[in-house]
């Protein structure tokens, strides 16, 4: 059995994408539903796939810049 893919909400699609661009990856975690983002050096960020606050996507957008995400 493979990895699930992770689901992306609409309004992370762009970031997604450039997050990808610069050599990050990502991850669902099987039982807790949370996805994972992986910098090129290795660093985990942990982010819902379903936030139930709407501040946690741009907590997330603050956490990937301090990590080295250029937007």
């Amino acid at each position: 059995m493979g990895k699930s893919k992770p689901r992306i909400q609409k309004d992370l699609k762009p970031l997604y994408k450039v997050a990808r661009q610069q050599g990050w990856r990502d991850e669902k975690r099987k039982r807790s539903g949370h996805n994972v983002w992986i910098s090129p050096q290795g660093k985990k960020i942990f982010h819902s796939s379903s936030p139930s606050d709407w501040r946690s996507n741009l907590n997330l957008e603050a956490t990937l810049k301090r990590e080295g995400l250029e937007l």
